[in-house]
């Protein structure tokens, strides 16, 4: 039996809601955004999101929002 292939909608609301899980527990925002944009990218619709790429220029810029959860929580609710 083979399961239903989600929607690029159904996909993009897991990715948010298991990111904002993770960011509600005690670790590495970075690691939730790094963690995010690979289950972004696992999805043929999602796989080229723009927040795989913004997040990685955050990371590698050593932002502030890369490791501010509040900010992380505006970035992750923001995309769509």
């Amino acid at each position: 039996m083979s399961l239903p292939i989600e929607t690029r909608a159904q996909h993009l609301e897991w990715c948010k809601k298991r990111a904002l899980d993770e960011l509600n527990r005690p670790g590495d925002v970075q690691e939730c955004l790094r963690l995010n944009g690979q289950r972004l990218g696992k999805h043929p619709e999602t796989e080229g999101h723009i927040a795989i790429q913004l997040g990685m220029s955050l990371m590698m810029a050593d932002q502030r929002e890369a490791s501010d959860r509040e900010a992380m929580r505006q970035f992750i609710n923001g995309f769509n």
